[in-house]
C-alpha cells in the first residue's frame, strides 16, 4: 500500500476504512464487500479502497457527510503510482460524483 507517511496516520486510514466497510452494509453487494475485508485483512487497503470507489461510484451508492468526508480521506492519503486502481486514479471524478444523503 502506498500511502503519504508524512502527512496521514495509519490507524487514522485503517478506521475510516474499517467505517465504510461496516456503513456500507445493505448498501453494497455482500459478496462484494466481503471481498473488500478481505483485501484489507491481507494487506491489500488500496484495492479495498478502489473497490468501495467503484461501487459507491459505478452503483450510485449515496453517502451521509460523514461517509463522503472518510471516502475523501482514504482516496486522497494514497500517493503513488496507481496504475492498477482505476477509481483512485479518478479521484476527483468519483468525488463530484458521490450524491450525498441529507442535503439539498
Amino acid at each position: 500500500m502506498r500511502h503519504d507517511w508524512d502527512t496521514m496516520d495509519i490507524d487514522e486510514f485503517n478506521a475510516a476504512l474499517d467505517y465504510l466497510l461496516l456503513t456500507l452494509e445493505g448498501r453494497v453487494n455482500p459478496t462484494h464487500l466481503e471481498q473488500y475485508r478481505e483485501y484489507r485483512d491481507v494487506g491489500e487497503e488500496t484495492l479495498a479502497v478502489d473497490s468501495i470507489a467503484c461501487a459507491i461510484h459505478e452503483d450510485g451508492i449515496p453517502l451521509s457527510r460523514k461517509e463522503f468526508e472518510k471516502l475523501k480521506y482514504l482516496l486522497y492519503a494514497i500517493k503513488g503510482p496507481t496504475k492498477w486502481e482505476p477509481y483512485i486514479q479518478r479521484r476527483d471524478e468519483i468525488m463530484e460524483s458521490v450524491k450525498i444523503i441529507g442535503e439539498a
